[in-house]
């Protein structure tokens, strides 16, 4: 009975010893890390953290270790007069300005509405004498060659539509209400003439004011 026993424990301590050692004798996986932050591999990050780290338009950078981060802290130094790094030798790599700036860019915390800069022509003045004899000493003259605009959107139209009431077509062409609308509609029309015509004379004086200035540079 005693040799069964020790027959049948011996059988059953090899079972168990294969049972825990599971997959790890058949080699199967691999021993690294399975995201390093290497340039082969990814940074592990939360989901908080890649959240906090992309908000602000910020990419997450690979890491980079051992020479290739002494080069890369040298090639910053030598940029900027700044490197970063930590004691194990392991820094994250310089964001890249084309992809923080333009693939991701920051987040406005309102609307920004989108309006182009005036610009503002500098025009010197060379000395010069006038017909009294006084000499005029040199001088600077800004002048804004084109306004302020919204680069979305075009401008309200120079005519405003004409409204007219719903008419029968059997109803009679002439009449005091007819006339005193016809009357009325060609005033506005005059109206808006005349506002077009003052338009023309100030864009034509706005020329010839910039076709002087040129004049003068020139």
């Amino acid at each position: 009975m005693k040799l069964s026993l020790r027959s049948v424990q011996r059988v059953i301590l090899p079972a168990v010893a294969v049972l825990l050692s599971g997959c790890s004798m058949m080699n199967i996986g691999a021993e690294d890390y399975g995201c390093p932050g290497l340039p082969n591999g990814v940074q592990c990050m939360s989901a908080r953290d890649v959240y906090v780290a992309t908000n602000n338009g910020q990419v997450p950078a690979p890491m980079v270790r051992g020479r290739e981060a002494e080069q890369h802290e040298a090639e910053m130094v030598h940029k900027t007069g700044v490197g970063k790094s930590n004691e194990s030798g392991v820094k994250q790599a310089s964001p890249n300005d084309v992809v923080d700036n333009y693939v991701a860019p920051r987040l406005p915390d309102r609307p920004v509405p989108i309006r182009t800069p005036a610009q503002v022509m500098r025009i010197w003045v060379a000395p010069w004498e006038d017909s009294n004899g006084d000499l005029n000493t040199t001088g600077y003259i800004y002048t804004e060659i084109e306004p302020r605009r919204w680069v979305v959107g075009e401008p309200m139209t120079a005519s405003d539509p004409v409204l007219r009431p719903l008419q029968s077509l059997d109803a009679p062409t002439t009449g005091i209400g007819n006339t005193a609308m016809s009357a009325e509609r060609e005033a506005r029309l005059e109206r808006q003439r005349e506002e077009r015509e003052i338009r023309q004379e100030q864009i034509q004086q706005q020329r010839e004011i910039a076709s002087q200035k040129r004049n003068r540079l020139n």
